[in-house]
């Protein structure tokens, strides 16, 4: 339980830097930024555990 606590928040806290990173880096390489857009990342946990319905 701890576990998935930490992996959820430790994602949350760390998307919106990584976005930033990739968007400055394709930028500064002269090409078109990569622009990821925002994501909440406990929604998509949660739909990733529930299962799908046929």
């Amino acid at each position: 339980m701890h576990r998935d606590i930490i992996k959820k928040n430790t994602l949350a806290i760390l998307f919106p830097y990584v976005r930033s990173i990739i968007s400055h880096m394709t930028l500064e390489m002269q090409l078109e930024p990569i622009k990821l857009p925002p994501m909440n990342i406990n929604a998509f946990f949660e739909n990733k555990q529930k299962p799908i319905d046929k």
